[in-house]
């Protein structure tokens, strides 16, 4: 898992929702659990279930918190053009499916966590056909392993994406 996790503001904001969301669900269930706890201790089904729910919000909740200190938010760069794959890119490639040997050139659009679009081809850097290609330059090729076999990617081209 890497030390920085890029996003977009939008996303974070999503994300800090999602905290807010399993608090309050936590604080409930905590309540309600209490309540359970208090009327019997013996074969008490609902305080054990809610006791399970409480430690499963506890560990979403630390996870969340855990990635979130990671996050940086990634706002679109200045016009400078330029010379390595990174996030707000567009890349064009050379793809050449090592299974089929079919090539095809295509255009992808690097972008961080939350901002991607597959439809568009705006794919976030972590992505499993990007993260392989992040730091290269203009003619470097690499491998790349995906689901669908084994793909040979040339970097033909990088622009600033606006």
């Amino acid at each position: 898992m890497p030390d920085k996790i890029y996003v977009i503001s939008d996303y974070l904001n999503a994300q800090e929702k999602r905290l807010d969301k399993i608090r309050r669900e936590l604080q409930t269930v905590s309540e309600e659990t209490s309540i359970q706890g208090n009327i019997s201790w013996h074969d008490n089904f609902e305080y054990e279930d809610g006791a399970r729910q409480e430690r499963m919000l506890i560990e979403q909740m630390q996870q969340l918190q855990q990635d979130m200190a990671r996050y940086v938010i990634c706002d679109v760069p200045n016009n400078a053009a330029p010379t390595k794959v990174d996030i707000w890119t567009r890349i064009r490639i050379l793809e050449i499916n090592l299974t089929t040997g079919v090539d095809a050139e295509k255009e992808i659009d690097i972008v961080p966590l939350g901002a991607e679009d597959f439809k568009n081809r705006k794919y976030h850097y972590l992505a499993p056909i990007v993260a392989p290609l992040m730091g290269r330059s203009i003619g470097d090729t690499k491998t790349v392993r995906l689901p669908g076999g084994q793909l040979e990617i040339t970097v033909l081209g990088i622009e600033t994406l606006n």
